[in-house]
C-alpha cells in the first residue's frame, strides 16, 4: 500500500522534531555557551549554528546569567553599605540610593 510509506515517513519526521525540541543541557554546557557569548565575544547566531542549539535557548540562558549577576552585585553593594560607618543621616540616604 503506497499511502502507508508516506504516512510512516511523516510520522517519523514528527517524532524526530519532537525529540529534537526536548533536548536537555546540563549546567556546565549552558555555562560554557554563555561564556562564549559574554566573555569571548561570539554572537548568539554563531554559537547557535556551530553547536546546533536554538538561538532562543541561548538568549534565555544569557538573560538568566545576567539576572543572577545583577542580583549578586546588588547583594554585594548592600553588604558594603551594611559594613560602612556613616557619620550622618545624609551619608546613609545617599548610599542607599546609589544603585
Amino acid at each position: 500500500w503506497k499511502g502507508y510509506n508516506k504516512l510512516d515517513t511523516k510520522l517519523r519526521e514528527i517524532v524526530e522534531r519532537f525529540i529534537m525540541a526536548r533536548r536537555k543541557f546540563d549546567k556546565q554546557f549552558k555555562n560554557s555557551e554563555v561564556k562564549l557569548i559574554l566573555e569571548e565575544g561570539y554572537s548568539v547566531k554563531e554559537v547557535s549554528q556551530e553547536l546546533d542549539v536554538h538561538a532562543n535557548s541561548l538568549y534565555r540562558w544569557v538573560q538568566e546569567v545576567e539576572k543572577k549577576k545583577e542580583v549578586f552585585f546588588k547583594y554585594l553593594k548592600q553588604r558594603e553599605i551594611n559594613r560602612k560607618t556613616f557619620h550622618s543621616i545624609e551619608e546613609v540616604r545617599s548610599s542607599c540610593f546609589e544603585y
